[in-house]
């Protein structure tokens, strides 16, 4: 059963994609050259050039001054679109992870150390953090929903922020209390996954 866990958590850290030769040009869409991160979750991109494999022909059939040219025009396109430009724009994102980490890192220290002193009881500290790791959690995975209705379903639920930007904050501050929640049951992760010899 372990074992099985294992294997599940190492399936889904590291998906596979399987490509086959004939995926070029084939978008279900109908879309053209579409950009990372795409407008589905069908994005492939084998060859690394930031394109959908499934939205341009074969690279080996085009050539180079023909690819370029299109690339060119579909980038005009979607410098158009709010729509693709919200989507797409996430390479020129700058995202806050070493601020995120060392303010929450502050906070747990104090917390901490407010434990330890007894000023707050232990319960009450680990209360706070488990609190902050559901709340961040949930957020991160509401938001992550509205992303997924955006970009697969075509449904644009707008609202007064960047959805994108404060998903993936949110889940870098999930991420760090996420470390903290792991320290404090280390021994326990470390039974349930070391395998028993018979």
């Amino acid at each position: 059963m372990k074992l099985a866990i294992v294997v599940l958590l190492l399936s889904l850290a590291f998906p596979v994609t399987v490509v086959a030769d004939g995926i070029w040009d084939s978008c279900p869409r109908g879309e053209e050259y579409c950009e990372d991160p795409g407008d589905c979750s069908r994005y492939v991109d084998t060859n690394s050039d930031g394109i959908c494999d499934l939205s341009q022909p074969n690279p080996s059939a085009t050539t180079a001054s023909q690819l370029d040219s299109q690339i060119q025009a579909n980038i005009a396109i979607v410098d158009t679109n709010p729509v693709n430009s919200i989507i797409t724009s996430g390479n020129n994102r700058i995202y806050h992870m070493v601020p995120i980490f060392v303010i929450l890192s502050i906070l747990y220290l104090l917390s901490h150390t407010l434990s330890k002193r007894r000023a707050i009881s232990i319960a009450t500290h680990r209360k706070i953090w488990n609190l902050l790791l559901l709340g961040t959690f949930l957020v991160s995975v509401i938001l992550g929903l509205f992303l997924i209705l955006r970009i697969d379903f075509d449904i644009n639920i707008s609202l007064p922020f960047d959805i994108l930007l404060w998903h993936v904050e949110i889940g870098i501050a999930m991420g760090v209390i996420c470390i903290f929640h792991i320290i404090w049951h280390w021994k326990y992760f470390k039974k349930m996954v070391t395998l028993k010899n018979p």
